[in-house]
C-alpha cells in the first residue's frame, strides 16, 4: 500500500483529532487503507536525536527504513518534520499538510502540562532520561548543551514549535501537493471540506470534525502523577463535539472505557499503562459487582422513562 497523505505538526496541535477524521474521509468516500496516528514517532525522534548526538550512520538507516517500510495509506502525528526529505524521496506523490496551532502560548502551556506529567516522554526537555528523545537546539548547533539546559521549560518548548514549523515549512515545497491548516480551524466545515477536497479528490464528500486529546476544561496535573497513564488515556479521547448534540454520548463512552480498563486489569495490560492503579482480583471482582448493580438500575429507570413517553408517531 503507498503512503498517500502525511498530516505533520509539533504535538498538542489536533493530530489526534484529524486521524479520526481522516478514517471518517476515508470511509465515507470509499477509500480503503489504514491511517495511523503517531506512526514511529519515537523511534523517528529517537533515531534522528542519536544521530546528531553520535553521527552514526545505522540511525540514518533506521530512518530510511521506517519511512520506506510505512505501511498505512495515511498518517497523522508529529516527529517527522527533520525527515520530510526522506518522505519525499521515497513517496514522491505524498500530500503533505503542515497543521500548526496559531497560539503559541497555548502550545507551551500544554506542552509543559504534558512533561509534568510524562517526563519520560520529552528526554532534554526538562528530562534526565526516559523513552523520546526530542530534538533539541544543541542538536543542530545552535547552542551548546550547557546553554540549553539553561533554558527555563517554556523557552525550550518555545524553540521546538519555531523549528518544526520552521522545518515543515523549509520542506513543503519538495512535495507537488501541500496545505497548510491550522489547529484552530479543524472543526471549522471550510477546512474540512478543503481536506476532504486535498485527501480524496475534488468531489470527496466531507465530514465532520472531532475534539479529541484537549485538555483546557480539565487540569491533568490535579491528579496524582501515579495516575497520569490512566487519565490520559481515560480522557484523551472524550469527543468534546459529541457531547452536546448526543447526550448519550458520555455514558457510551465512559461505560466502554470501563469495560476496556477493567479488561485490562484482567489480562495484565493495566500494569505497564498504570502499575501503581492495579487492582487485584478481589477488588476487581468488587468493581464489577457494583458496575453491575448500578448498570442494571439505571437500565430499569431508562426504561421506565422510556415506556412513559408517548408512542411514536407512523411516518
Amino acid at each position: 500500500m503507498a503512503l498517500e497523505l502525511l498530516i505533520v505538526g509539533a504535538g498538542r496541535d489536533g493530530t489526534v483529532s484529524l486521524s479520526r477524521v481522516v478514517v471518517d474521509l476515508y470511509r465515507e468516500n470509499g477509500i480503503d487503507g489504514a491511517v495511523a496516528h503517531e506512526y514511529e514517532a519515537a523511534q523517528f525522534y529517537n533515531s534522528f536525536c542519536l544521530f546528531r548526538e553520535t553521527n552514526d550512520p545505522a540511525h540514518l538507516d533506521r530512518l530510511e527504513r521506517l519511512v520506506r517500510e510505512c505501511p498505512y495509506r495515511a498518517v497523522v502525528g508529529n516527529g517527522y518534520a527533520s525527515v520530510l526529505p526522506m518522505f519525499a524521496r521515497h513517496w514522491p506523490g505524498l500530500k503533505v499538510v503542515h497543521l500548526r496551532r496559531k497560539d503559541e502560548a497555548a502550545f507551551v502551556r500544554s506542552f509543559v502540562a504534558m512533561q509534568r506529567m510524562f517526563p519520560q516522554n520529552n528526554v532534554y526537555y526538562g528530562a534526565a532520561g526516559g523513552e523520546i528523545r526530542r530534538v533539541a537546539a544543541f542538536h543542530l548547533g545552535e547552542m551548546t548543551r550547557a546553554e540549553w539546559d539553561a533554558l527555563p521549560l517554556e523557552a525550550k518548548f518555545s524553540w521546538y514549535y519555531h523549528y518544526t514549523h520552521r522545518e515543515i515549512a523549509r520542506h513543503a515545497p519538495l512535495f507537488r501537493h501541500h496545505m497548510g491548516m491550522f489547529t484552530e480551524d479543524i472543526s471549522s466545515e471550510a477546512a474540512l471540506a478543503r481536506l476532504a477536497r486535498f485527501a480524496c479528490g475534488e468531489e470527496a464528500r466531507a465530514v465532520g470534525g472531532h475534539r479529541l486529546n484537549a485538555f483546557e476544561y480539565l487540569k491533568l496535573d490535579q491528579f496524582p502523577p501515579e495516575a497520569a497513564g490512566y487519565v490520559h488515556w481515560l480522557l484523551g479521547r472524550v469527543d468534546a463535539g459529541q457531547i452536546v448534540p448526543d447526550a448519550a454520548y458520555p455514558a457510551l463512552y465512559f461505560t466502554n472505557a470501563f469495560i476496556t480498563w477493567v479488561g485490562y486489569h484482567a489480562t495484565g495490560q493495566a500494569d505497564a499503562m498504570a502499575p501503581a492503579l492495579r487492582m487485584d482480583d478481589t477488588r476487581l471482582r468488587d468493581t464489577l459487582d457494583r458496575f453491575v448493580a448500578a448498570m442494571q438500575d439505571h437500565v430499569r429507570v431508562a426504561q421506565a422513562v422510556r415506556h412513559s413517553l408517548a408512542p411514536a408517531r407512523a411516518a
